[in-house]
């Protein structure tokens, strides 16, 4: 279900998971403000932003959030699945998979034609989960400016919702 929690209760898994997923990239590279970013979009309303958590028990494991798209080439039924971040204890249970599900659900219920995410072209982890998933890369890359390094990223494609 949606959450009323704030992503920095899960910051510090988010980054386990960065970094899990990341190797040879510095936690530091996570960007600093993130969490009280993302705090500020799930506070605003009319940014249409929503955050799903995952637990076990009362422990957080992990988290997605999706927003409307603000890509320069898309349309207004694009969103964007900002952030999946799991706990990498977590990881192999199916968690992320039903968390993942749940948001894109979230999406397609919200009337959203197509979604879009953009992955480290270097996370093979994450990339193997979206496609797995069905999603696809659409050709699209950006570069992302992080004190002392530039990050690639590529960006993924849901699939045809369907009828």
């Amino acid at each position: 279900l949606p959450a009323q929690v704030g992503p920095s209760l899960a910051w510090s898994r988010a980054r386990a998971a960065w970094c899990y997923g990341n190797p040879g990239v510095a936690a530091s590279l996570l960007a600093a403000g993130e969490a009280a970013r993302m705090s500020g979009l799930l506070a605003d309303p009319a940014s249409g932003t929503r955050m799903f958590v995952a637990t076990v028990g009362e422990r957080v494991v992990g988290f997605a959030i999706w927003s409307p798209s603000a890509d320069p080439d898309a349309t207004p039924d694009t969103a964007d699945v900002r952030a999946v971040y799991l706990d990498p204890g977590s990881f192999g249970r199916g968690i992320g998979r039903r968390l993942f599900a749940a948001a894109v659900q979230d999406i397609r219920d919200h009337g959203f034609a197509v979604a879009t995410l953009w992955v480290l072209e270097t996370n093979e982890r994450a990339r193997r989960f979206y496609e797995a998933a069905g999603w696809r890369t659409d050709g699209a890359t950006k570069d992302d400016d992080r004190p002392g390094a530039v990050l690639r990223e590529v960006r993924y494609r849901s699939p045809a919702w369907g009828a």
